[in-house]
């Protein structure tokens, strides 16, 4: 997710300008966060954040898709990621980014209280405690640091302010390299996201469409990381 310098890094070997997404591309699930993307009221991508539980074991597949313009340069993303968590701390992480035609992996493993991370940047460790820049997981505001999860560096988190949120909930205001505002509802649960890219100040909003529902993912019931965020009724929005 610390997607705004990555875009404008990439502008040099930038695609044709593409059109807009259709309406939906990934169909909700009951098992997964549906975000959609939007540059004002143009819709630009979908992310999507899927979760299953086994033997205690959490898996958290991440799909990520934008299409867009930045000035007069076009960009097409595409970022994947699975997360491996266990009695909530991270196991393994592995995702890959492609951005036109530059590509970013990361593959990091913990090994004892320690977090092994490779990249196409190197290669170094961190405290087994540390979060990625998925944003689904709250914990990452009790620390300083994040491991970000498209490019496998450390990144320092700067929570500016914190604003109450019109019937519970909270914004958080992040700045520094991860410039970003993450919503959570009551809970501590992801309920939105909004950035502004470097240089142009365009506003990327995450609007949430579904989230996963109790009916369809009774695995997850008993996972501490996602139990609570889980809906109860007939519809996952």
């Amino acid at each position: 997710m610390a997607l705004t310098a990555f875009l404008l890094a990439a502008a040099a070997t930038a695609a044709p300008v593409l059109p807009s997404l259709p309406p939906l591309l990934m169909e909700p699930d009951g098992r997964s966060y549906l975000f959609e993307s939007y540059d004002g009221d143009r819709k630009v991508g979908e992310h999507k954040i899927t979760f299953r539980a086994a033997a205690g074991t959490l898996v958290v597949d991440v799909e990520a898709r934008m299409a867009g313009k930045i000035m007069m340069f076009g960009f097409d993303y595409d970022h994947r990621a699975r997360e491996i968590w266990r009695d909530g701390g991270l196991q393994r992480l592995q995702s890959k980014t492609t951005l036109n035609s530059r590509t970013d992996w990361v593959d990091a493993t913990r090994v004892g209280e320690e977090i092994d991370i490779r990249s196409k940047f190197g290669a170094f460790t961190a405290p087994a405690s540390i979060v990625p820049t998925g944003w689904w997981n709250p914990g990452w505001s009790d620390d300083n640091t994040m491991l970000n999860s498209q490019k496998g560096t450390l990144e320092d988190v700067v929570i500016k302010a914190v604003e109450p949120m019109r019937g519970g909930g909270e914004e958080l205001l992040v700045r520094g390299k991860l410039n970003i505002d993450v919503t959570y509802d009551d809970k501590k649960c992801l309920a939105g996201l909004d950035f502004r890219l470097p240089v142009t100040g365009k506003r990327i909003t995450y609007k949430l469409v579904a989230r996963p529902l109790a009916s369809a993912a009774p695995d997850l019931a008993k996972e501490p990381l996602i139990a609570r965020c889980l809906a109860t009724g007939g519809s996952a929005s």
